[in-house]
Formats: C-alpha cells, sequence, structure tokens
C-alpha cells in the first residue's frame, strides 16, 4: 500500500510455497529507485529479479498526487464520450448490415487495370461487346427436345433489364445456317462441334451470351436464368447444367452470402472462448465480445455506407477489425492488471494508449500498403481494412478502460502464468544459438522467394465437389471445353470486294491454330458462311466471283456482329480459341502457339494487305497476370517495410531498436514464402496479399513489447531485469492474442471458397511464426546486440521496515 513516497512490501506465501523470506522488503523513495536486501530459504529459490520487477511495477503505477485520487473532469467527460459513441455506433451497425450488396461475381476487380493485356482486352470489349457467355444444357438436351427452343425463348422474353444479347441453340443454329449458308444439318454439326452440338452428335446446348450490363450484374443474370430454367423445366428437375464465368461468379457471390458470411459466428464464438479461457471471467469476456463486435459492426458499415459493394477478400475484413479489437483489448487487460484502485480506467488509458496507437498504426499501414496494388480487389481490402483497424482502435481506447474499472477486482486477481521464468531463463540461455540459427534459417528458406511462382486459373479458387464444378466437369465431357480466348485479326483500308479471300486467310489461320497441342476448337464468322465454290475453268471463276459479290452485299449485315466489326478503315475477325477449364493449362505456351500459327498464316498473304494481330479475353488476362501477382506482392511488402521501418524508428526514439524491431516481422516473410517457393507452391492473389497482412499485424504485439519495455526502463538502463519484466507483462497478452487470430482465422479455412482458404491458412502461418520470434528471436536479438544489458547485480539494500499504520 502507498505511505507517502514509500511503498510497504509483503510476501505472499500462496504464490510460491518453495520460498520462505527471513525479514520484510522495504522501498525505498521513488526517485531513489528500489533497494531491498532479502535472505532467501528453501530449496527453491525466489527470483529477485521478479520481486524487483513487481515491486517496481507497483511504485510506477501509484498515484502521483492527491488530484490523481479523485475522478477527474477528463475522465467524466471521457466517460459520458464513451457512452455517447456506443450509444451512435448500434444503429451505424444496423443500417451498414442492411445495405450489404455483394459484387463477388465482377471479375474484373481481380484484374490489374493498368497492364498492356488489360489495355488490349479493354479495346477488344470495346469493339466486340463481351466475351461472357454461359452454356446451358441437361442429359437429353438435343434436337428432339421441345425445351430447348422453349428456353431460349423464354429467357429472351423475360429478359426486361437487358442482360443477354442472345440465346441460341443448336437446332435453331441448324435452321438458321440452313436458310442463309445453305448448309445442310450434318455440316453445321460438324462446323460447330464442341461449341453448340456434344461428341455423340445428339447433345446440344443453349449459348446465352451477356451484355455488358449483365456482365456487371452476373449475379442478377444467373438469378434470372435461373428463374427461366425453373418455369421451363419444374422445381424438381436438378439435372440442368449452367457454366460459363457467369456462373462461376454468381456462385463465388453466393458463397460469399451464405458460407463466408457464415463462418463470422463460429469466427467470434471460437475467438471468445479462447479469450474466456485466458481471462476465466464470463462478464469480462462478454464485455470484450460485444465491443470486439462493435468494431466489427463499424468496419462493414464503412464499406456499404460509402455506396461500396461487398466482394471477394473484403469479406475479411470485419473479422480483421474483430479480431484486431479483441486482441488489443488482451492486451489493456494484461496492462490492467498492475494498475491500481484509484482512477483505474485512467490509468489503463495512461499505459495502454501508446503501444495500441503505434501497434495499429503499423497493422494500418501494412494494409494501406496494398492499396499501392494493381488489383481493384487488393487496393479496395487494403483501405477498408486499413480503416477497420482504426476503429477497432477507437473502440478500445474508448471502452475497454471504463469497461475494465467496473471489473477491476476480477482483473486484479488474475495471476501470472508459470511458464514465464523457465521460458525466459531458457531464452537468456541459449540466446546465441537462437539469435544465429533464426537468422540463418530465415537466409537459407529466404532465397527459395526467388522460385516463386503464380497460378490465378478461377477453378482454384472453388473446391472441385462444389455444384458449379460438377457441372463445368460435365459439359466438357459432354459438350466440349468451355475456356476461351481471343485472337483478333485486323484488317486496314480493306477492300470490300475481297472480304472473300479475307475468310479463307481467317479460315486457314483456324486450321493452323486447331493443330496446337492445348486447342480444343476454334469459332469465327467463317463459320457462319458458306464454303467457297468448287469447279475448275470458267465456271469456277464465275462461281467465285457470284460468291464473292454475295459475301460482300451481306459484309454490311454481317459487321458489328460478335464476330465480326467493319469501319470506314478497319475490319477485325474474331477468332475464339477453346481449351479445357479444368485441369492446368500454360496460357503462355497457348499464347505462343496461337501467335505462332497466325503469323504463318500471315507471312503468306498478298503484300498489299495491312494485318495486325491481338490475342486477348477474359481468361487471357486473368492468367497472364501471374507475374504480376510475384511483382505486386514483393512491391506491397517492400512499401510496408520501409513505411513502417521508419516508423518503428520514430516509436523507440533509435535507429539501431527499429531496425531490430523489424527483423522479427521480416523473418515470418522469408519463412513462409521461401518455404512455399522451395516446393514449388503457387501463390494466388490472396496469398500474395498475406505478407503486407501479416507484417502489420504481427508488428503489433513487437510494438508492445518493445514500447513497454521502453517505458519501464525510462531514463534508466535497460537491464535484463527491466527486459524480464516486460517479458512477464507481454508474453501472455503475445501469446494469448495470436490464439485469438489464429483460431479467428482458422475458422475460415472450413469454407468453401478454396481462396479464402489458402488466405486465411497463409495468414495463420504467418502470424504463429512472428510469435515463435516476439517469444524467442526478439529477447535474444535485444541481449546479443548489447540493446539489453547482462549485468545481474543490481543493488539491494535492506533498510528498517517501515509500518504502514505507523507501528
Amino acid at each position: 500500500m502507498l505511505v507517502g513516497r514509500r511503498l510497504w512490501l509483503t510476501y505472499d506465501p500462496g504464490e510460491s510455497s518453495e520460498v520462505q523470506p527471513t525479514k520484510p522488503c522495504i522501498v525505498a523513495k521513488r526517485g531513489e529507485g528500489v533497494k531491498c536486501r532479502r535472505e532467501l530459504m528453501g530449496r527453491g529459490a525466489l527470483n529477485v529479479e521478479r520481486l524487483r520487477s513487481n515491486v517496481v511495477a507497483r511504485s510506477d503505477l501509484a498515484p502521483r498526487s492527491a488530484l490523481d485520487v479523485q475522478p477527474s473532469t477528463s475522465l467524466q467527460m471521457s466517460r459520458t464520450l464513451a457512452i455517447l459513441f456506443l450509444v451512435c455506433s448500434v444503429p451505424v451497425c444496423i443500417l451498414g448490415g442492411l445495405r450489404l450488396r455483394t459484387n463477388m461475381e465482377d471479375v474484373l476487380q481481380w484484374l490489374p487495370d493498368k497492364s498492356p493485356e488489360r489495355a488490349i482486352y479493354d479495346e477488344f470489349i470495346r469493339e466486340f461487346g463481351t466475351d461472357d457467355f454461359v452454356v446451358v444444357s441437361w442429359p437429353g438436351c438435343t434436337e428432339a427436345d421441345p425445351r430447348v427452343p422453349r428456353f431460349a425463348e423464354l429467357l429472351i422474353e423475360r429478359d426486361q433489364p437487358g442482360y443477354f444479347r442472345a440465346a441460341v441453340s443448336g437446332p435453331e443454329l441448324i435452321e438458321r445456317l440452313g436458310d442463309r449458308a445453305k448448309l445442310d444439318r450434318d455440316e453445321v454439326i460438324a462446323r460447330f462441334r464442341g461449341f453448340y452440338f456434344g461428341v455423340d452428335n445428339e447433345l446440344t446446348c443453349i449459348m446465352v451470351g451477356l451484355t455488358e450490363l449483365g456482365m456487371q450484374n452476373r449475379k442478377s443474370s444467373i438469378t434470372l436464368l435461373e428463374q427461366v430454367a425453373g418455369d421451363v423445366f419444374g422445381a424438381s428437375e436438378t439435372n440442368i447444367a449452367i457454366a460459363g464465368y457467369p456462373a462461376v461468379g454468381a456462385y463465388g457471390d453466393e458463397i460469399i452470402r451464405t458460407s463466408v458470411l457464415g463462418l463470422l459466428g463460429p469466427c467470434a464464438v471460437l475467438t471468445m472462448l479462447i479469450a474466456w479461457g485466458s481471462i476465466r471471467n464470463s462478464w469480462l469476456a462478454l464485455g470484450l465480445l460485444i465491443v470486439s463486435g462493435l468494431a466489427a459492426g463499424l468496419s462493414t458499415a464503412v464499406v456499404t455506407l460509402t455506396g461500396q459493394l461487398w466482394g471477394g477478400l473484403t469479406t475479411v475484413i470485419p473479422a480483421l477489425a474483430f479480431l484486431m479489437s479483441l486482441s488489443g483489448s488482451v492486451h489493456l487487460v494484461n496492462y490492467a492488471r498492475s494498475c491500481d484502485e484509484a482512477n483505474f480506467a485512467r490509468q489503463v488509458f495512461r499505459i495502454g494508449w501508446r503501444p495500441c496507437l503505434f501497434s495499429a498504426i503499423t497493422t494500418a499501414i501494412g494494409l494501406l500498403s496494398l492499396s499501392n496494388s494493381d488489383f481493384p480487389a487488393v487496393r479496395s481490402f487494403g483501405l477498408n481494412g486499413a480503416a477497420g483497424v482504426i476503429i477497432a482502435l477507437v473502440c478500445q481506447l474508448l471502452l475497454i478502460p471504463h469497461l475494465l474499472a467496473s471489473l477491476r477486482h476480477i482483473v486484479r486477481q488474475q495471476r501470472d502464468p508459470r511458464w514465464q521464468d523457465p521460458l525466459f531463463d531458457w531464452v537468456v540461455r541459449w540466446q546465441s544459438a537462437l539469435t544465429v540459427g533464426g537468422i540463418v534459417v530465415s537466409l537459407l528458406l529466404g532465397l527459395g522467394i526467388l522460385r516463386l511462382t503464380a497460378n490465378l486459373e478461377v477453378e482454384r479458387a472453388f473446391r472441385r465437389s462444389a455444384p458449379v464444378m460438377q457441372d463445368i466437369a460435365w459439359l466438357e465431357e459432354a459438350l466440349g471445353p468451355i475456356e476461351q480466348t481471343e485472337l483478333i485479326v485486323r484488317f486496314d483500308n480493306p477492300r470490300p470486294e475481297l472480304i472473300a479471300l479475307r475468310m479463307e486467310l481467317v479460315r486457314e489461320m483456324e486450321d493452323r491454330i486447331r493443330a496446337a497441342p492445348q486447342v480444343r476448337g476454334t469459332l469465327s464468322m467463317a463459320h457462319f458462311l458458306p464454303d467457297a465454290p468448287g469447279g475448275t475453268g470458267l465456271q469456277l471463276a464465275l462461281s467465285r466471283r457470284l460468291f464473292a459479290g454475295a459475301i460482300e452485299r451481306a459484309r454490311g449485315g454481317m459487321g458489328n456482329s460478335e464476330y465480326l466489326t467493319v469501319t470506314e478503315d478497319h475490319e477485325s475477325w474474331r477468332i475464339s480459341v477453346r481449351v479445357p477449364f479444368l485441369g492446368t493449362s500454360d496460357f503462355g505456351a497457348l499464347a505462343r502457339d496461337v501467335r505462332a500459327a497466325a503469323q504463318e498464316v500471315v507471312a503468306t498473304a498478298p503484300e498489299d494487305y495491312q494485318i495486325s494481330l491481338s490475342y486477348t479475353g477474359l481468361s487471357h488476362v486473368y492468367n497472364t497476370t501471374q507475374e504480376a501477382v510475384v511483382s505486386d506482392l514483393f512491391a506491397n511488402f517492400g512499401l510496408a517495410f520501409v513505411v513502417i521501418c521508419p516508423l518503428m524508428m520514430l516509436i523507440l526514439r533509435s535507429v539501431k531498436w527499429g531496425l531490430v524491431a523489424m527483423l522479427p516481422n521480416l523473418f515470418p516473410t522469408l519463412l513462409a514464402f521461401g518455404g512455399m517457393g522451395l516446393i514449388q507452391y503457387p501463390i494466388d492473389i490472396g496469398i500474395a496479399m498475406t505478407a503486407s497482412v501479416a507484417l502489420g499485424i504481427a508488428v503489433d504485439d513487437t510494438t508492445h513489447f518493445l514500447v513497454r519495455l521502453q517505458e519501464l526502463a525510462g531514463s534508466g538502463p535497460r537491464s535484463l531485469s527491466v527486459l524480464q519484466r516486460a517479458f512477464h507483462q507481454c508474453s501472455r497478452a503475445m501469446l494469448q492474442t495470436t490464439l485469438i487470430a489464429g483460431v479467428g482465422l482458422g475458422t475460415f479455412c472450413a469454407g468453401e471458397l478454396s481462396a479464402m482458404v489458402r488466405f486465411a491458412a497463409v495468414l495463420v502461418l504467418l502470424l504463429v511464426i512472428a510469435l515463435l520470434c516476439d517469444l524467442f528471436l526478439l529477447p535474444a536479438l535485444l541481449l546479443r546486440l548489447g540493446l539489453v544489458t547482462h549485468d545481474l547485480s543490481v543493488e539491494l539494500t535492506a533498510v528498517e521496515p517501515v509500518d504502514p499504520k505507523g507501528r
């Protein structure tokens, strides 16, 4: 208890039955430090440094004046502000949840918007419209099935918003080309096998093309299509296969709404069980749950109330805000265990605001570094994630101190775990081995980063057992591949009367392209036109002249269609190249093969033909951005490191301390990503994002530990005893926060969205490695680099006991 500026230290035999002090310990004046001498008996010796740390911790937290004992005006204002914040936040959370709209179906958010490939694709969209399509079929879908034309007609009839540009079935194609191109049934089937007809020449399908509006609203488009299917086939029909990128995107949107959002509840429950297991009090755990849930709700409202759509990894943001708020609150709980009764909330705030603020800033910077990405989805996640971290900080500092003050008797009863002293002693004993071993292992595994590869294939985002993947598998086996890329053949200043020759040139290109190893079929406007007439002599010449005239007259009608565009100065032919959606495709080799085949034909064209080629398509752009993902990883992580490192130097008021603080947070990325490079495990956008996110989160514990270390040392030397006290106060919270974050993020590993599973799993791995680095490597580095002295001979001088009651 406090007596003027002295402390009366008593010994609690319940804390360690093996120690029996021979005389009381007296603490001298605050400014003169702690001077105490004890004689110890028994087979276990009480750790003097631990005793000293407890005494000094108490003295540092004691009120400095009589004014601190009475509730201050600022404290009352803080309490009022906390109540107002709580009252106003609840309706904001409710309103934000009601306005939640998703956009997982927008594939363009996963494409870089600043790459040359994206520019070519955008030009293709402007010229031909979208390359988005949906294939609909079912067992027994043949020419004789009356539901085939009924479905196509009803879909266009119901399409009031304008989502679909056409719905063409195999039977309709046979009828149309029989009238216009004079092609018989067998010729039509042969030309369009793998597109409109199956390998058995019997199975057919309905090919539904989307407009730009339909592409932007894939979920609504597929919903309308499913409603029409329900009217045509009845609710009992479950064998309808719907495939294509719109169907994949709509399914992903549904997964977010049901599976991923449904995991937020288990995430909250499991993390609170961990918190309750650490705190051992239901009321305190419930209070932390409410505050953290408030942070999650506000972070959701930031996205929805600003008019943004909810998609992809944005779903992790409320979970991230929840975990950050809960983790910071656990640190405050551990700080509060040493506070005195008087002005409890103010003391908690005074101790915790600096490490909480600095850790939130570093975490937010790690997330903000993602705003430098070329991928819109990554930028959105970074900006909104940083906002969620700041919201979590506000909730911590405004609400948690008052919550702890109302439960201060419960908080102060908690004791230190017994594992801290043996662990700290072990780290001190093996500091050299830990330092050298950690650096060597990190460098060796870090070399694997040079071998990192990326894989952005869409099918990797879902489990193979997913219904949409099953539909694709059946259609590709029965009908043909549905993955599609595009070759655009442009003729500048073409002569209209020579269109027949250009058509033959395009057909020759298709023949060469179909010979490429990965190609399973091609489709162009040439498929919809009749073959050039045969014959010999004058009859051949006359027939070809008549044929060319007919094609030239039809040129105006064919122009500006989905496979041919005609302007005053150029004519563009589109060749769609089909490859399997499922399985592994080398899109780089595919692009080279297609270009090479087309160039061979261009080389044989007349010299006055001005021909240019461009290769694009959604699949091509999506898969050729793999190098961009790896470079994006390094750029974002480097930016986060470059910004956070000087900030740590500023926070710790030392260049050397700032550099040392960053080492334990650099090692997790070297170990995890280096390991993935060594085993050749491909990364995707979600995995690439984890490096910057983990850096920001991992720095959180490091910041708490080092800031507390410097505060405990004050203006004195940073001795081993001070390091031990900081380790005592922070290691428990570091372990608890990692458990909370790890278990909370681990719940997303049970989701159906494989991309989310990989994101969560790698992030948990990085956080576990960061915890090990903070517990073992960081103290060892501080000792080996001389930032903490090894001198244990702290002078403890005995003075006569002072009875606090004056006896």
